[in-house]
């Protein structure tokens, strides 16, 4: 589809007869019309060839077009008068704009109230017309009243002349337009699909778990603001580090899309009861492949989504997409696990009514990433990915593209936390010479009318501080607006909010965060990976939620990820902060060579048995080789997932690393189990043959810290 067009002013770049010259005459009489130019401009008047002849030279007429052309001129005869110029014209006046640019000239040529500087270099309408686009609205009124375009008769290209949208109290500079709410229908189902050895006849069941959605829970936002409030979360609080708590605002990079405009998806919030079945399904499905040789060889996640079309336009919805994800901090970005694509055509959705239950599904997930969202539900999300819009003729306007849109506005969104979020596309187009809108002047137009409050920091950068009543708190600054913008870097300076640029197609969120607890990190963040708010430290081993959440460098100068809902991560009695301060690994229990009051014991009570009962040690060995065994099946199952995990182009290398860390951490607990039984199967072996003498012996030798430690202790592979 396609805007409808209206004859306007060209850009000021000039020869005099570059719209068409008209044929002069030979005897200093009157030049003929000049032929004519653009659909925008007129042709140029003619010009005598030559001088005298008898009759006075006479201006050539202006040719045909929205602005009359040069006036020729001529030099008179003997005797003769010489010609006079033409009417100037707009490009007549831009033109001598063009080569003595002088700001402060008020000359105003057609007294619409906007200057001949400001109209020919600025707004680039007509200075020698009142209604440049005939829109019915003088360009003065349009640029002084509204903010609208006087050069573009749809300033915000939605589809309704700004004279129509002022006619309905409508703003002519933030489009009009379609947004589709979507919104989980059904409770997701993730599950593994039943695998079979066809060899031995062998079966791993399928497991599956439902996740039940909170559709009231305070924490729910804009899943994109959601997204950049993860992705700068740690480059936001190191910068503001120094000055933490948070004292306003903070703005960087962000990222654009042309769904951003359209659709309107909120994070998903899961109870607490489907949380816990979904992780219990995961570890039962990593039990059943220790217990078996097999895999698990495909997943599956089906779930089903309402539509509202909350516009004033009916539309057609083509190619509708939806992406599942997960929130990965490690990574600093979401991780695509599938996309969804329903089994339904076109689908039509008039204004104000909606679409009810859309199935999507894929049964071909990898594993690995299934088993990663049912380990992590909190942390799974869905959004739109992708569609085309037709937005159907109707009596309020004429069709638009997204395209077109993206071409003339910038979009806008505040999300003020609780699941109320409000987006909205500001024109762009009015002031040329700027290339876009200022922060201030867009604010204005939207529907909170300026009600907003910065504060400058110390380097007199003024912060946003305030949207209505979301204010950051001055007293106990425990909450901020997060600013991200597409036309910002993180590498460009400060910027004070209200001279923020936006330009075509940009996208600027306004997110408010609250961080009760001082920890670093956002409520919304951690509602999503289980913490608590109140708490900076939830699982209370001396390593706070961020630092856990974020990484923390230990041994080797490594970064580790421990969970910061298990104070002890590879489960040797050892706390991830003790094993932080130590120098020891987390995911490794009694670290062979780095924590020697494990090593001195193990050498010590090896030396009490060594005398006597070898065969208790033969077979005690041969029960620990089994477990071995046991343990280098679960290592190699997670070297597998990890080398799918690398081969899938879209997943970062990072995300797959934790995985694999993840994984072997959770082999060592069985084997450590394991190794219990066949210790405790020695001991009485020993004690039998030996007596009382070797267990004295054993009591003499040295205890770590954690006496159990050793019990459980098993050789690093």
């Amino acid at each position: 589809m396609k805007l409808r067009a209206r004859p306007r002013s060209l850009s000021i770049t000039l020869a005099l007869c570059l719209f068409g010259c008209g044929g002069g005459s030979t005897d200093g009489g009157q030049g003929n019309a000049g032929a004519a130019g653009t659909a925008a401009k007129g042709g140029s008047g003619g010009a005598p060839q030559t001088d005298g002849g008898g009759g006075a030279a006479v201006a050539g007429m202006g040719g045909i077009g929205a602005v009359g052309g040069v006036g020729g001129v001529g030099a008179g005869g003997i005797g003769g008068v010489g010609g006079m110029g033409g009417i100037p014209s707009g490009s007549e006046i831009c033109l001598a704009v063009v080569q003595n640019p002088d700001p402060t000239d008020p000359t105003d040529s057609d007294k619409d109230g906007l200057s001949d500087y400001d109209e020919c270099l600025r707004y680039e309408s007509d200075p020698s017309l009142e209604d440049s686009d005939g829109d019915r609205l003088a360009d003065g009124i349009e640029v002084l009243q509204y903010g609208s375009s006087p050069a573009l008769a749809d300033t915000d290209a939605d589809g309704l002349e700004d004279a129509d949208e002022v006619a309905r109290t409508r703003s002519p500079v933030v489009a009009d337009v379609p947004v589709i709410k979507v919104t989980i229908s059904t409770n997701p189902v993730v599950g593994l699909n039943e695998a079979l050895d066809m060899s031995t006849g062998e079966r791993l069941d399928a497991v599956s778990s439902t996740l039940t959605a909170q559709t009231n829970s305070s924490t729910q936002s804009d899943t994109r603001s959601t997204t950049d409030t993860i992705k700068n979360s740690m480059s936001v609080s190191t910068s503001l580090e120094a000055n933490y708590p948070w004292s306003a605002s903070a703005s960087v990079e962000a990222t654009a899309s042309v769904e951003e405009a359209h659709t309107e998806t909120q994070t998903s919030s899961w109870g607490e009861s489907s949380i816990q079945e979904s992780q219990n399904q995961q570890e039962t499905a990593v039990s059943n492949e220790l217990q078996s040789s097999l895999s698990y060889d495909s997943g599956t996640i089906r779930v089903g989504f309402d539509l509202e079309n909350a516009g004033r336009r009916d539309v057609i919805i083509k190619n509708l997409r939806f992406a599942a994800l997960m929130h990965e901090l490690e990574v600093g970005r979401p991780t695509l696990v599938t996309e969804l694509t329903p089994s339904v055509g076109d689908i039509q959705i008039n204004a104000g009514s909606q679409w009810q239950f859309l199935q999507a599904n894929d049964d071909a997930v990898p594993p690995f990433l299934v088993k990663r969202v049912m380990q992590k539900p909190r942390a799974f999300f869905f959004e739109v990915s992708g569609f085309d819009m037709e937005v159907l003729d109707g009596p309020e306007g004429q069709p638009f593209t997204s395209a077109g849109l993206a071409s003339r506005t910038a979009t806008i969104v505040i999300d003020f936390g609780g699941g109320r979020v409000e987006r909205h596309l500001v024109a762009t187009g009015l002031d040329r010479q700027l290339g876009g809108i200022r922060m201030v002047d867009a604010m204005s137009a939207l529907p909170i009318n300026g009600d907003y409050g910065t504060e400058p920091d110390a380097s007199g950068t003024r912060l946003l501080t305030r949207i209505r009543t979301w204010t950051a708190d001055p007293v106990r600054p425990t909450s901020m607006w997060l600013v991200t913008s597409s036309s910002l870097s993180l590498n460009s300076g400060p910027v004070s909010f209200d001279d923020i640029l936006l330009r075509a197609g940009d996208v600027t969120r306004l997110v408010y965060l609250e961080d009760d607890d001082e920890d670093r990190l956002p409520n919304r963040v951690e509602s999503i990976i289980g913490t608590e708010i109140d708490q900076p430290d939830t699982d209370l081993d001396g390593i706070s939620d961020y630092d856990e959440a974020y990484g923390w460098v230990g041994v080797g100068a490594e970064r580790f990820f421990t969970d910061p809902l298990d104070a002890d991560q590879d489960d040797d009695f050892i706390t991830d902060g003790d094993e932080r301060l130590g120098g020891t690994n987390p995911f490794e229990p009694c670290d062979p060579g780095r924590e020697p009051a494990c090593d001195a014991a193990d050498a010590c009570e090896a030396a009490c048995v060594s005398t006597c009962a070898d065969g208790c040690n033969t077979t005690a060995s041969a029960c620990n080789q089994n477990c071995d065994v046991s343990f280098t099946n679960c290592y190699a199952g997670a070297s597998a997932t990890y080398n799918t995990c690398v081969g899938s182009t879209f997943i970062p290398e990072a995300f797959c690393n934790q995985i694999f860390q993840e994984e072997v951490s959770r082999c060592y607990g069985p084997r450590a189990v394991c190794s219990s039984l066949c210790e405790a199967a020695r001991s009485g072996c020993v004690a039998a043959a030996c007596g009382a003498g070797v267990q004295t012996c054993i009591d003499a030798c040295p205890k770590p810290v954690h006496p159990t430690i050793c019990d459980l202790c098993p050789a690093t592979p």
